[in-house]
């Protein structure tokens, strides 16, 4: 089954600004999706409607097979998680445990249930000490994580991120990747919007470019390696490539470009 299946999508902002331009796009279930664009490319956008925050225009979504709209929307937020680029657009109670209690408590689940479900998604992002603190009182990661946790409480099958290592320095976006590391092993799907191609070629199973509300190419994340795409999209070619350009390799990672380095140079780099 394909996590969501999008169809001929269109959607102008009230102001008449078109966003999204007749876009169909597919993804499978259990992939790893990195959606790629400039600013105003369309990402934020297309991820709004897949809960059902924004309302197609024209076209239609269908997300694990059930169309998005008015009679679904209470399964269709259950099942997708979408994770703000800034968290204190999502982060609004007096403590991280209340903020992350919400969701479940607006499903309709009792007490102990609610209760669990705090304390399994708080662990899980590794602040379980921050639980009585109050959002406002975080740094830009703890923050991140709360946020995360509060769409992890919902337990969706469906993770949506919208630029979620913007503002984290190193040792943040690696924690940060090492968490959907997990959450993708439970079995979830995820979707991470980013204009971050260096992360993007090393993380993503799948890739999709959009450019000016248009899908400008989707599949495997190889395509991050067709450089004329990526400059048509306002992007550039991931460093390793530009690095080994002349090599005739296209290492995926730092740890095959080491490996390709000492094999052909007989020794360890540095």
């Amino acid at each position: 089954m394909n996590a969501f299946e999008i169809f001929d999508l269109c959607y102008t902002y009230p102001d008449g600004t078109p966003a999204l331009r007749g876009l169909s796009l597919q993804a499978p279930a259990g992939s790893r999706t990195a959606l790629l664009g400039a600013n105003g490319s369309g990402k934020s956008t297309l991820l709004l409607h897949l809960n059902g925050l924004l309302a197609a225009g024209r076209g239609s979504i269908r997300v694990f097979g059930r169309a998005v709209g008015p009679d679904s929307l209470r399964e269709i937020r259950r099942r997708v998680g979408l994770v703000f680029q800034n968290p204190d657009d999502q982060l609004f109670s007096t403590s991280v445990a209340e903020d992350v209690a919400f969701g479940p408590r607006n499903l309709g689940l009792n007490a102990g249930e609610v209760r669990r479900r705090v304390r399994w998604a708080l662990d899980t992002v590794g602040i379980a000490a921050l639980a009585q603190r109050p959002p406002h009182h975080l740094s830009l990661g703890q923050k991140k994580r709360a946020a995360i946790a509060g769409v992890l409480a919902m337990e969706p099958d469906l993770l949506v991120l919208d630029e979620p290592t913007a503002g984290l320095d190193p040792p943040g976006v690696r924690q940060l990747m090492e968490l959907l590391a997990v959450f993708h092993a439970q079995g979830r799907t995820i979707v991470l919007a980013t204009h971050d191609v260096d992360l993007a070629y090393t993380w993503a199973d799948r890739a999709v470019v959009l450019a000016d509300g248009r899908l400008a190419a989707a599949g495997p994340a190889a395509l991050l390696e067709d450089e004329e795409l990526l400059r048509a999209a306002g992007l550039e070619l991931p460093v390793l490539l530009k690095v080994f350009r002349d090599t005739g390799v296209k290492p995926r990672d730092a740890g095959s470009a080491n490996a390709w380095i000492r094999r052909h140079c007989g020794r360890r780099p540095g």
